[in-house]
């Protein structure tokens, strides 16, 4: 490193520590001292994480981290562009066509790239100037739907061209984008790779997506000429969404839209709601979410009659923890037969084992488990046993608030495609234990969004949005018994005690399953109550096998977790923004 390169060095380190001091002093000063005493990726996780609470972080990563990538674009060349015209549709009504939204989209893609606008409050008219222009050469034709508030960044054409000259077959490219606050950039949105769960919560692609014109002119087609203006958009959309799939929906993750706000009033959110279901099959509600969150939360049907569920409580002593476990599992409203087992880990308390002893004469099973704490041996000789349709993993240290989180979760449980259904968990003083498993943080997995605070935006309210994960979770962990003994249930022999969750839901997905985190379950973790840490000293040899076990199977190492931003920073559980 030169001697230009070494004070840059020092004084990103010393922004960064400003940063953190403003956002969390507390946790800053630790995590300096960590540093200090060699532990480097703690210590810097943690200032990070208190950096990136101050609205001075993500300027400062505007200013240092952003320019490095949006410099990366290889430069327009005449010829080789996968787009000759873009035609930009005003889809919020708005009748000017020289809007600065409009000059954003000009400065950023003439002159390569020639600029059509439809800017028609008319339903009738827009869909017939919208099929008109699309019909020209539709092989190079895209769509961008606008907002006449939406800007879209200078550098999006390099990009976007890039990305749809190395992925050919894409039919929908879509970006992120963020907030502009008093002219400043703020709260930014990072997506995930393509999710129908994530956008029918929330419009992510309104401002931020071209859509080719073959896929939008066959949405087009199914639109009806009558109706009013204001839900055409989600209309469209929602077909165009019916259409794509994981493989010709490509993500651009670099930040190339700046809204002047995201907030949509309630009775639009209302017409959004019923456009999508107007238009989306399978779905039996779109909950319009109420306070800051905002946004809509997909509701689908439960069959009738509703599926048997066996709930598998692992226990050793503690009784204090179980207690209140089974107490709320007996407050749990569910349509369908619940069976609870109990696996006994070797209890030596005279009043542990008088519990049990009730709980078996009050119906519930109770199974004995001999021997060293094996997580996974435990639970495949209680789904061995149980006669539920489905299986609930379920810890003996967790709370069960709310009546209703068993059937959130089979909401999602029953449907064809789904492998296993995790719930919200929070630790006791309301921030996030569980939002979600991505594989790769920490080179092996982690729980995303873990320590913030559940009533803080973060990155769009992700960890308060029902999505699809890599991973969930096995302190409650639904998934249907059959699906569960078709990929051998979890590995005890690797898996003791840590990863086995991660393991079960990666072999449910190579199986073409997909993992779901519901958020409207919620649940209260005392997280390792009964069994402990893996980085106690008595625990670390165990650890170390399992992580290399995990890292060897799944290449965990260097795998990117396409529910996972790329930009985010890959050593901490914390969802921040990579210095």
């Amino acid at each position: 490193m030169n001697l230009r390169g070494l004070f840059a060095h020092i004084g990103g380190a010393v922004s960064l520590v400003a940063c953190g001091l403003r956002g969390d002093a507390g946790v800053t000063l630790r995590g300096m001292f960590d540093f200090a005493c060699g532990y480097r990726v703690r210590g810097r996780n943690a200032i990070v994480g208190a950096a990136s609470s101050s609205p001075a972080y993500y300027r400062r990563w505007i200013r240092r981290s952003e320019p490095q990538l949006l410099a990366k674009a290889p430069p327009l060349i005449a010829g080789e562009i996968p787009v000759s015209r873009l035609v930009v549709w005003l889809c919020d009504g708005s009748s000017a066509q020289d809007t600065p939204s409009v000059a954003s989209v000009r400065a950023a893609f003439e002159p390569e790239i020639a600029i059509t606008v439809i800017a028609e409050a008319d339903r009738t008219q827009a869909i017939a100037s919208l099929r008109d222009a699309l019909s020209h050469l539709p092989e190079r034709v895209w769509l961008l739907p606008l907002r006449g508030s939406d800007r879209i960044a200078n550098s999006a054409a390099q990009h976007i061209v890039a990305a749809l000259a190395a992925h050919p077959l894409a039919d929908v490219v879509y970006w992120d984008e963020d907030v502009l606050d008093g002219g400043a950039r703020s709260r930014p949105w990072l997506k995930p790779d393509w999710d129908e769960l994530v956008f029918l919560a929330a419009d992510g692609l309104t401002g931020a997506s071209l859509i080719c014109a073959d896929r939008s002119l066959e949405a087009l087609r199914n639109l009806p000429a009558s109706g009013g203006f204001s839900d055409l958009a989600d209309e469209f959309l929602a077909k165009v969404a019916q259409q794509v799939s994981h493989a010709t929906c490509l993500h651009v993750p670099l930040i190339l839209t700046h809204r002047l706000s995201r907030e949509v009033p309630t009775d639009r959110v209302s017409e959004r709601k019923t456009a999508l279901l107007r238009e989306w099959p399978g779905l039996e509600d779109l909950v319009v979410v109420e306070g800051p969150q905002g946004g809509l939360r997909p509701v689908f049907p439960l069959p009738t009659p509703a599926p048997a569920v066996s709930i598998i409580i692992p226990t050793r002593d503690r009784i204090d923890l179980l207690q209140v476990c089974i107490a709320g599992v007996n407050r749990t409203e569910y349509a369908g037969e619940i069976e609870v087992i109990v696996v006994d880990n070797d209890s030596e308390f005279p009043e542990t084992r008088q519990y049990l002893a009730a709980l078996a004469a009050n119906g519930v099973t109770v199974l004995r488990h001999r021997g060293r704490f094996n997580f996974s041996a435990i639970n495949n000789l209680a789904v061995q046993a149980a006669r539920g349709d489905f299986v609930c993993l379920l810890n003996n240290d967790i709370e069960l608030p709310e009546p209703g989180w068993l059937t959130a979760l089979m909401r999602h449980a029953v449907r064809p495609d789904c492998g296993a259904a995790g719930a919200l968990l929070l630790y006791p003083d309301g921030t996030v234990q569980h939002a979600g498993v991505a594989v790769g943080v920490g080179q092996a997995a982690g729980h995303v969004h873990r320590h913030v605070d559940k009533n803080v935006e973060g990155f769009r309210w992700m960890h308060r949005t029902t999505r699809h994960v890599s991973a969930v979770t096995a302190a409650c962990l639904l998934v249907s018994r059959e699906n569960y003994l078709a990929v051998g249930g979890m590995d005890d022999a690797c898996f003791r005690v840590a990863f086995n969750d991660v393991d079960f839901c990666l072999k449910l997905a190579r199986a073409g399953l997909r993992n779901v985190f519901v958020a409207e379950a919620v649940l209260i973790h005392h997280e390792s109550k009964t069994r402990g840490s893996d980085f106690d000293p008595a625990n670390r040899a165990r650890f170390r096998a399992e992580l290399a076990a995990l890292q060897s199977r799944w290449h965990t190492e260097s795998v990117i977790d396409p529910y996972q931003h790329p930009l985010l920073l890959r050593s901490s559980e914390r969802a921040v923004l990579a210095p």
